[in-house]
């Protein structure tokens, strides 16, 4: 199912529920698979049915400059999803399967999170959902933390209350559960905040300033934050530790986990010493071979075999496009001839050597002294679509095989402040099923990514062109550093950063382009991939669409 039917089908049942279709919903609910959430969204609906839309507007309105306005607006739609579910099953008894479904659909997908997302979700609000999801399916909510039990309870609203009696409601939870006191502001460095007992143990699960990833300590970012920029606290100085010290440690683990060096290590070195500067001065590099062998290679294959029928034809149209583009798109190449301008320089052969070439002709050549590089985003949000970008990969690099164009395959995500680049293939030797070898995991810095993959573009022959798959929303637990301060890695901030680095690979000859797909709303990544690529992007929403679209930006790239 296409991303925009997706969104139909959700808005849909929000409309049907609410027995209106005369609004815009502001909340849709979607599973990690980006299938629509039928209760969630039947709940969204049955709110928009049984409260003033007007008065629920404006309190969530009211929240939008809350330092944890995400965390209260889950809490809130919790406490009204136990209002709705009340109010209406007595009249909706399919809600009791709905309910159920959803809760053990919640509980596999919570049981199968990559590492960044774990990172990323809300500990408390994960904890309350979790729980209802429990007492829904076994009758036992689970909590053992006395103070997440007593806000769970406080979450269990009337199915009676009105409008007001649900803002009320949920202005007392808030301020019961959620009170900040700042104190002395103005004389310290940085901003404390001043909790009471049981709030300071919340707090580093809520809002944490560090987390266990693997075997190390990184900050916590989540990728939904700093829609402006990042969050208040992230610009506060001493709230973000800085990246761990390059060590012959961490070379390690890093070729442990992503293969043997690509390159020498003061080679290294001087490629980090020249890229990670400015915003990115406490970041690092490195470049692998990839892993020969490994789980996520299997399963791509395996997904790949699943789907063999429509990725080999997509391969055939898209070798076929690239063929005749660059049939059609040709250069002028001179050439010595017996009749033609007179090349002063060649009479030297009528003279001495009885050769009569001493003319020039000019005769068309196919355009085809150029080189593709694919990078592929391989961070922990793209585990779900995996093997689908694994393939999609191998497609295009069989493609531009077959026609005779120079590809390599680069693959990068960030882990303990570290931007790895894999070389899954070359641009000499290697077969294309080596794109195979592609596995999501940890983060993606991507502006950090796409100044370092400058130096691997000289491997190739004649004009660079890169071409990035991407969902449109970088992220990295690592921040900016911009002066004393520090900015998380996400929103404005990070998409800037990437557009930047797009500006610079321009300026300096390599031709760019973007490949888009992603579960979140195409409004939102289109935005975010035209302040990055320009008009130099296309979505893929479907693998049936690939051939055509990146047969057709490519031609772009060559003709322009």
């Amino acid at each position: 199912m296409s991303r925009e039917k997706r969104m139909r089908r959700a808005k849909n049942i929000v409309w049907t529920a609410a027995g209106a279709y005369d609004f815009t919903p502001e909340f849709l609910a979607f599973y990690r698979d980006g299938t629509p959430d039928r209760y969630l969204n039947t709940i969204v609906g049955l709110v928009h049915r049984h409260y003033d839309a007007a008065i629920l507007g404006a309190f969530f309105h009211s929240l939008d400059d809350s330092l944890l306005r995400d965390t209260f607006l889950d809490v809130v739609w919790m406490g009204l999803e136990h209002a709705v579910y009340e109010r209406e099953i007595g009249v909706r008894p399919a809600l009791f399967d709905l309910r159920e479904e959803h809760a053990r659909r919640f509980l596999a997908d919570q049981a199968d999170l990559s590492m960044q997302e774990l990172m990323a979700r809300d500990d408390l609000v994960h904890t309350l959902r979790a729980a209802r999801c429990r007492a829904c399916l076994t009758g036992k909510a689970g909590l053992r933390n006395p103070w997440e039990r007593s806000l769970y309870a406080a979450l269990a609203w009337e199915g009676s209350l009105a409008t007001e009696a649900i803002v009320q409601r949920a202005q007392a939870v808030l301020h019961h559960y959620f009170r900040f006191h700042f104190r002395d502001v103005l004389h310290r460095h940085a901003w404390h905040i001043s909790l009471g007992s049981r709030m300071n143990a919340w707090i580093r699960r809520a809002m944490p300033m560090e987390h266990r990833f693997e075997d190390g300590i990184v900050p916590a970012r989540a990728k939904e934050t700093a829609a402006a920029g990042g969050s208040t606290l992230a610009t506060l100085r001493g709230l973000v530790a800085d990246a761990a010290p390059w060590t012959a440690r961490l070379a390690a683990e890093i070729a442990e986990r992503f293969g043997a060096p690509l390159i020498a290590e003061r080679e290294r070195s001087a490629i980090e010493c020249m890229v990670c500067r400015g915003a990115h001065r406490k970041a690092h590099l490195a470049f692998t071979r990839g892993r020969v062998h490994s789980t996520a290679r299997e399963a791509n294959a395996a997904y790949l075999a699943s789907h063999a029928r429509v990725y080999e034809t997509g391969i055939r149209q898209l070798a076929a496009q690239l063929k005749n583009t660059l049939a059609v798109t040709r250069a002028p190449m001179t050439l010595d001839a017996r009749c033609g301008r007179l090349a002063p320089r060649l009479v030297w052969r009528a003279l001495h050597a009885n050769d009569g070439r001493v003319f020039h002709a000019g005769e068309e050549t196919p355009v085809s002294d150029f080189s593709v590089t694919l990078l592929l985003d391989a961070s922990a949000s793209r585990k779900a679509q995996q093997g689908a970008i694994a393939a999609q990969a191998y497609l295009v690099a069989a493609a531009l095989s077959r026609a005779r164009i120079p590809v390599q395959v680069v693959a990068f995500s960030s882990v303990k402040g570290c931007t790895v680049l894999v070389r899954l293939k070359p641009f000499v030797g290697g077969e294309a099923k080596a794109v195979l070898r592609y596995e999501a995991r940890g983060w993606n810095r991507d502006g950090l990514a796409l100044r370092a993959v400058r130096p691997l573009l000289a491997g190739g022959r004649g004009r660079p062109l890169l071409i990035v798959f991407t969902d449109a929303h970088p992220a990295d637990t690592l921040p900016l550093a911009d002066g004393m301060l520090m900015h998380g890695y996400a929103g404005a901030r990070a998409v800037q950063d990437a557009a930047d680095a797009v500006r610079e690979l321009r300026s300096g000859g390599v031709r760019v382009a973007g490949i888009v797909e992603s579960v979140l709303p195409e409004g939102e990544t289109d935005s975010v991939a035209r302040m990055v690529f320009g008009h130099d992007f296309t979505r893929i929403d479907r693998p049936e669409q690939l051939a055509a679209r990146v047969g057709a930006l490519v031609a772009r790239q060559i003709r322009g």
